[in-house]
């Protein structure tokens, strides 16, 4: 059983807990090791990410909390990075390279708030082409090392959650596999993938992502991977880590892990 999860988010921004009621939390489910990577802050989006306040505000936190639960858990202060951010890589443990908004002429869409939002930025920026939305989208997905020194790639296909909610990317599928090749061909040369359960929990999907297809190209490539809860909330740690660490072994994936910022490797 995997007792390690490192990406969680806390009520600094979007979570619903306070840090140390999770890592009480985390301490009665047995976990070993957990990652806080709350939202970096993004200038355009005071409601979605840290403000630059709270971002001095929730590393101290993160620091007391080492400190004080030290005999009973690791604990790691990691940062969720977007293309947009602006913070300092260098200021914790580990980044998590991620894309949450897709900025076309001028204009900042935010695609994975709700269907409605991506189907809106499809058809304002893309005029309706949901594949020139894909290409897009994997083309700035392959510079997410450049923009936020990431050491592990977040939600790699996250524009896939929605594909039960009336945004299906299926007929578009084999004209874009170039695309997110080329992005992993880049990236898995620099980061870790993460196998991100969190679509799982908040029940847009029944699978995690990247897709299986996508997870077996990382293999065969050499590539490496490490699974993640991406929880918003203490009840969803470890969430659905048992069946995707099946899948994971399924496909030939032997260990999970990845390496932080001081090089030390973290092995799930």
């Amino acid at each position: 059983m995997i007792n390690k999860d490192y990406h969680v988010h806390t009520d600094f921004v979007d979570g619903k807990d306070e840090a140390e009621n999770i890592v009480i939390q985390a301490i009665e489910y047995g976990i070993e090791e957990i990652g806080f990577t709350e939202h970096a802050h993004v200038p355009f989006d005071p409601v979605c990410s840290l403000s630059r306040e709270n971002t001095v505000l929730y590393r101290n936190r993160i620091k007391n909390l080492k400190e004080k639960y030290q005999d009973k858990i690791k604990i790691l202060c990691g940062i969720e990075m977007d293309f947009f951010s602006d913070d300092n890589a260098e200021n914790y443990d580990y980044v998590i390279g991620s894309i949450h908004y897709l900025k076309v002429k001028n204009e900042i869409y935010l695609i994975d708030f709700s269907p409605d939002h991506t189907l809106e930025c499809i058809e304002k920026a893309f005029n309706g082409s949901k594949e020139d939305f894909l290409k897009y989208y994997y083309e700035k997905a392959s510079l997410l090392k450049e923009k936020t020194d990431a050491d592990i790639i977040g939600h790699f296909d996250v524009i896939s959650k929605f594909e039960n909610r009336g945004v299906d990317f299926s007929d578009s599928d084999k004209n874009i596999r170039p695309y997110w090749e080329n992005a992993v061909n880049y990236l898995s040369e620099k980061c870790v993938f993460e196998v991100n359960t969190g679509g799982i929990s908040r029940g847009y999907k029944t699978v995690p992502y990247p897709d299986k297809e996508k997870l077996e190209f990382i293999f065969n490539i050499g590539g490496k991977v490490v699974i993640n809860s991406d929880s918003h909330s203490k009840m969803n740690l470890l969430y659905d880590f048992d069946e995707t660490e099946k899948i994971l072994k399924s496909i030939g994936f032997k260990q999970f892990g990845f390496k932080d910022r001081k090089g030390t490797w973290h092995v799930q």
